[in-house]
């Protein structure tokens, strides 16, 4: 609070004054923003390594133990349907919920690594057996999504 009644005495003088005063302490402001960034950049060689392992988290992994997990947890908690007992809602929403947003991640996840791997098949040494291999990966993620789509719209 006292810089703030420091700058307002100060600001009361003439309007040529008063320009150079906000100027100065623009430019002083500008000053502590590039050292705050400066600062910033310069994180510890632990951060870096822990916002370089989030980028190389390999999400296709991810999505498999998170569908194994969903549906692990979907065979626990919901009883057979040959059984006639019913759930409770809450129970049902849950997992509705889990398997809802594991969808969506597996929506963008997949085929982010695949356009992420084709971009890739420039700079590999043995470029016909990689691009053959994720032609392979790519071929079977279409059939996948294909007979999924089927499955549910098609009958």
């Amino acid at each position: 609070m006292n810089f703030i009644a420091e700058l307002a005495a100060k600001l009361d003088c003439d309007d040529n004054h008063r320009f150079e005063l906000l100027n100065a302490w623009f430019r002083q402001l500008k000053k502590n923003i590039i050292s705050q960034v400066a600062i910033m950049d310069q994180t510890s060689p632990g951060d870096r390594r822990m916002v370089r392992r989030l980028k190389n988290v390999n999400h296709v992994r991810v999505v498999t133990i998170g569908w194994l997990l969903g549906l692990v947890l979907a065979a626990i908690f919901l009883p057979p349907p040959d059984l006639g007992l019913r759930p409770a809602s809450g129970v049902v929403k849950s997992v509705l919920v889990f398997l809802a947003v594991w969808v969506t991640y597996t929506a963008v996840a997949v085929p982010l690594y695949l356009y992420r791997a084709w971009l890739r098949a420039r700079v590999v040494p043995n470029k016909l057996e990689y691009m053959l291999w994720v032609g392979f990966e790519t071929l079977c993620a279409v059939v996948f999504a294909g007979g999924i789509a089927y499955l549910l719209l098609g009958r």
